[in-house]
């Protein structure tokens, strides 16, 4: 990528997200200090990849309401390669990335018609530059008193190429529905939402601390909710109890011994975001704990019991669980599996 002009699709404090010319997006840090954060958020990330892999394709998911519901809309990006070799991208350095495929925004004409004035968030060069099929990630912002708006990566400038659009943001799913046709009332949202939270907890083993739900639409005309952005996750299992540089951060592991204490912790800090009120709407905790007690027919290596060390047969690959798995989850019958 050395020297190269491409198009700016995402961006943060971290950085800027580049579209490929494959089709798929990378990830571009500017700080070599935060080059050890990216390669534990696209581990986190493609941690997060699987578990929602394996609710997709698990045959007992189609019996449960809201699993199936989950495992028809969640789409998480796939990693597909790290690199610590910095580059320069339109005349800016950037010290490492993370290569992975790309998850579709809700195009901005569509969401213009819908929505006029959000036009005046952009410069009119850039709206009168822009690709046609240029879009944005429609966040699910079910938990913010500010609604309907449009923001930039840089929130006080107009979004262009150099300052792109963090997304849109929405309280309830009547563009989506308006446009699409969308079958989901809000409630189920709701519920879809607190069971993405829990699901991450409870089968990734992952506090989702930050964690992005927009929605999207694919090119073949699917509407999707992309889950992403897992920089200020933390890793329960991650023994380093490195997660991030951030200093704001919570320790959670100091938790891992009162797993009810940590589960109140974790749902008060996600109600602190745009997404989910565990406080007030009962559909997000409906779906929060559905999420702990959707059981797997095809489990796998996260699921052991704390302090015991077994296997766990997955098609032909067999997986070791350790005495770093910190939770009681299924012990039982992940020793009944191993007899």
């Amino acid at each position: 990528m050395e020297g190269t002009t491409l198009r700016a699709i995402g961006g943060g404090g971290f950085g800027t997200i580049f579209l490929l010319p494959d089709g798929n997006v990378v990830k571009a840090i500017k700080g070599t200090g935060e080059c050890g954060d990216a390669v534990r958020e696209s581990s986190k990330q493609q941690k997060i990849y699987e578990c929602f892999d394996r609710l997709r394709n698990d045959p007992g998911t189609k019996s449960n309401r809201i699993a199936s519901l989950v495992a028809e809309y969640v789409v998480v990006s796939k990693v597909l390669e790290h690199s610590d070799d910095g580059f320069v991208v339109n005349s800016e350095f950037y010290s490492c990335s993370f290569k992975m495929s790309r998850l579709y925004g809700i195009p901005l004409q569509d969401i213009a018609n819908y929505k006029q004035s959000i036009l005046k968030e952009f410069t009119t060069d850039f709206l009168e530059n822009m690709p046609p099929d240029y879009d944005i990630m429609v966040h699910l912002a079910f938990n913010d008193d500010t609604t309907d708006t449009v923001s930039g990566a840089n929130a006080s400038k107009l979004i262009d190429e150099t300052n792109p659009a963090r997304g849109y943001f929405i309280g309830k799913g009547d563009l989506l529905r308006s446009l699409y046709n969308l079958p989901l009332s809000d409630k189920e949202i709701r519920e879809m939402i607190g069971f993405i939270y829990g699901w991450i907890y409870y089968n990734a083993n992952i506090v989702p601390f930050d964690v992005e739900i927009a929605a999207g639409l694919t090119p073949d005309g699917q509407i999707k909710v992309n889950v992403l952005d897992f920089g200020l996750a933390t890793d329960l299992d991650d023994s380093s109890n490195n997660n991030n540089a951030r200093s704001f951060a919570f320790d959670y592991t100091t938790l891992l011994d009162n797993r009810k204490a940590l589960e109140t912790k974790i749902k008060s800090d996600i109600t602190t975001d745009f997404y989910a009120d565990f406080d007030l709407d009962p559909e997000c905790n409906r779906g929060f704990d559905a999420a702990s007690l959707f059981k797997l027919q095809k489990p796998s290596c996260l699921y052991c019991a704390r302090d015991v060390k077994l296997y766990v047969e997955e098609g032909t690959q067999r997986h070791f669980c350790g005495v770093d798995c910190q939770r009681n989850v299924w012990a039982k019958e992940m020793l009944d599996l191993n007899k």
